[in-house]
């Protein structure tokens, strides 16, 4: 294991990741955190000094260089029902309710006006479903807050603006993630609620909960790098087809490369000018030592709140014959694509959906 340390070490950090595979679109050069996590590859910024770890463990039977890009915290599977939303009775969504409008005449403005409208959002969901369902449990996946596209800016760029003063602030909680089409952002204040608020394409949508959203935990997409990398390169090899028929068997997909490492695209999507996916990386079997999963037990993990839905780590598929298990991701747009011919889109998407002959059982492996 070789340690490096000193104030040199981030321009160190900055030219070994634009040579290894480019520079991170929309990432900030001096980030207050910025984690990178693998057997392979380690560092933990702080914005003045920085620590780099560098193992040899990576089999280069895989991946052709030593340093991959994958930018997530070891998998651990939480207990059932970590990611899901608490459920309440319409009594004690009541209480909570009440307990945030005492609260919020003490915050600021825009806090107060948009923790305002939320909260009156959430009491018209529970007013719709009082009659016959006081009693039955629900989760409320989010009131939505604003039909209005300046009000959303406007509070996005204020939470932007003030966030290092809110995080200093007892019972405050602010966070910010990279995303392909800009950044995802929210703020929680205990005893209040939650309010989140996600970046379209062309829209941000606003949502506001009762409680501590679960944004604001860690994610594996935290970290998600944004890579500008033509479609070309990675939109032929989407496998989400095969991965969904290969129920709980192991899946025979293709990898893409990009700058020298192999990545897994298991869904896309396609607008008028951009295009985008999730480029998955992957280690051997033998080097994995996590939790390993089948589509169908990834599935199940989403649907018991055990794991984060849409993390695809620790799942088992099989690329150039070899058993391997996915391990991270970075995020790949397109902002210069050009829809493709409609005739040759239909095409690709329909051979994704062919059955494969290559899915197969290994008893004993999930």
């Amino acid at each position: 294991m070789l340690l490096l340390t000193g104030h040199w070490a981030p321009n160190f950090m900055d030219s070994m990741l634009n040579h290894h595979y480019g520079q991170p679109h929309g990432m900030d050069k001096s980030p207050n955190e910025w984690h990178l996590n693998r057997n392979s590859f380690q560092i933990a910024l702080d914005g003045t000094h920085a620590k780099l770890a560098v193992g040899f463990a990576l089999s280069s039977r895989m991946q052709p260089h030593l340093f991959a890009p994958v930018l997530a915290p070891v998998l651990q599977v939480s207990p059932i029902g970590t990611w899901l939303e608490p459920e309440y009775t319409c009594a004690e969504y009541g209480a909570r309710i009440a307990q945030a409008i005492g609260e919020i005449s003490k915050l600021p403005e825009p806090l107060r006006s948009a923790f305002t409208k939320g909260i009156e959002s959430a009491d018209n969901e529970v007013s719709s479903r009082r009659n016959g369902f006081d009693e039955h449990r629900w989760a409320m996946h989010g009131a939505s807050i604003w039909d209005n596209e300046q009000e959303c800016s406007q509070l996005q760029a204020h939470l932007v603006e003030a966030s290092t003063y809110m995080s200093m602030i007892p019972g405050v909680e602010y966070k910010r993630r990279t995303i392909p089409t800009g950044s995802d952002c929210g703020v929680h204040i205990e005893g209040v609620g939650s309010i989140v608020l996600m970046q379209g394409a062309n829209h941000v949508s606003s949502y506001f909960y009762l409680h501590r959203s679960s944004f604001f935990m860690d994610s594996y997409s935290d970290h998600m790098p944004v890579l500008e990398v033509s479609r070309s390169v990675w939109e032929k090899h989407c496998c989400a087809g095969k991965l969904c028929e290969s129920s709980d068997g192991i899946a025979s997909v293709q990898a893409f490369e990009h700058n020298g490492i192999n990545y897994i695209n298991d869904g896309q999507m396609f607008s008028k000018d951009f295009a985008s996916c999730e480029g998955w990386t992957y280690r051997p079997l033998e080097d994995w030592d996590g939790t390993t999963y089948s589509y169908l037990k990834q599935v199940d993990a989403w649907e018991d709140g055990s794991l984060e839905r849409g993390d695809r780590r620790g799942l088992v598929v099989r690329v150039n014959r070899k058993i391997v298990v996915i391990d991270g991701a970075a995020h790949f747009i397109d902002t210069k694509c050009r829809p493709a011919a409609s005739k040759n889109t239909a095409k690709s998407q329909t051979a994704d959906r062919q059955p494969t002959t290559e899915t197969e059982r290994q008893p004993g492996l999930f």
